[in-house]
């Protein structure tokens, strides 16, 4: 749903020239599987049973649907690139990590109530 597998191989597929560009793609990778991660763990607090993963999804969807529109976008101008620089990526990376910063407000707005 959300093209992490076009992101990872974007990522992958980064020119490395340097020691610091090297760290920087390990930081971004890093980053990605760890918003991955608490992505997972966010969308799963959803429903009690941890084994109906199609209907946390889809809640989780509705509730970010706006959130989820612009990623698309974004993410759908980036694959549409022939070839993606350090600062695409990160932008992606970035919007992954906005998509959870939004979920734990969307959680915590909900436990609250």
């Amino acid at each position: 749903r959300l093209q992490l597998h076009w992101i990872r191989d974007a990522i992958s597929q980064t020119i490395v020239r340097t020691h610091w560009n090297h760290l920087a793609i390990l930081n971004l990778r890093n980053d990605l599987h760890a918003n991955q991660h608490n992505l997972t763990r966010l969308v799963l607090q959803i429903v009690e049973n941890k084994r109906h993963t199609n209907k946390a999804m889809a809640i989780w969807e509705e509730h970010n649907a706006t959130a989820l529109q612009r990623y698309d976008g974004i993410l759908n101008e980036f694959s549409a690139m022939r070839s993606c620089d350090f600062p695409t990526i990160s932008v992606a990376v970035s919007e992954v990590r906005r998509l959870v910063q939004l979920g734990k407000r969307e959680h915590a707005r909900i436990e609250a109530s």
